[in-house]
């Protein structure tokens, strides 16, 4: 597979994890309205975590390239390696199709201090990883 392919499909993937999320958040708000509670702020494992926040996935990718060198895409199967100019690329894709504005105050990507690069929609109620530490 050639790199402009991967990184093609990256930026696709962020996109479909994006529009899962949003289909996740809104099953979770039917759940938090019948009274059930909504997802922790946890990481994998259930621990806890610290963040960056970030109005851009570009930003996001600036920020977790401080810390990590390579990352693979959150479910990607054939665990392909992402340096920062793929990660870039891909980020400016996403925000082309993907903008938050002042108006979507729980709309922001986060980044851990291990680099890791997720997306929440409702302040941190629920999160998606997209981008995790190679």
């Amino acid at each position: 597979m050639t790199q402009n392919r991967k990184i093609t499909e990256a930026a696709a993937n962020a996109g479909r994890a994006l529009n899962n999320l949003a289909a996740a958040l809104e099953a979770a708000a039917r759940l938090k309205s019948a009274g059930r509670p909504a997802a922790a702020n946890t990481g994998y494992g259930g621990t806890s975590f610290s963040f960056r926040p970030a109005k851009t996935m570009r930003e996001a990718a600036a920020m977790a390239a401080e810390t990590c060198r390579a990352w693979r895409i959150e479910g990607d199967t054939d665990n392909t390696r992402l340096e920062y100019p793929e990660l870039r690329y891909a980020s400016e894709e996403q925000d082309l199709r993907v903008s938050f504005g002042e108006e979507d105050a729980g709309k922001y990507y986060l980044v851990q201090p291990d680099g890791s690069i997720g997306v929440t929609l409702d302040g941190c109620g629920s999160i998606e990883w997209i981008f995790l530490p190679f």
